[in-house]
C-alpha cells in the first residue's frame, strides 16, 4: 500500500504547491473524442451534454440547421449522419 503524502511541499525539491499550480503542473493530454466534441460545442453553439447526445447517444438534433455543420466536421453526408 503506497503512503499518503499530507504535504504541500514536495519531497523531491521543497517547492511548496497549491491545488491551481498542481493542477498546471499536469500534462496537457487530449483525447480526439473530447476535442471532437469540443469542436461540436463551438461550431454549433451547443452545450458539452447536448453535442454528447448526438455523437454518442446517437440523437438526432430538434434543429436541423446543425446537420451541414456536422456534416462538415465529420465528412459524412447529412442524409447518411443518423440512419
Amino acid at each position: 500500500m503506497k503512503a499518503v503524502v499530507k504535504s504541500n511541499i514536495l519531497p523531491d525539491n521543497g517547492i511548496k504547491m497549491t491545488l491551481k499550480d498542481y493542477y498546471e503542473s499536469l500534462p496537457k493530454t487530449t483525447s480526439p473524442k473530447t476535442e471532437f466534441l469540443k469542436r461540436v460545442v463551438d461550431e454549433c453553439g451547443v452545450s458539452f451534454g447536448t453535442a454528447i447526445n448526438w455523437a454518442k447517444r446517437g440523437m438526432r438534433p430538434a434543429d436541423e440547421k446543425h446537420l451541414p455543420t456536422l456534416s462538415k466536421l465529420t465528412g459524412i453526408p447529412e442524409e447518411e449522419l443518423f440512419d
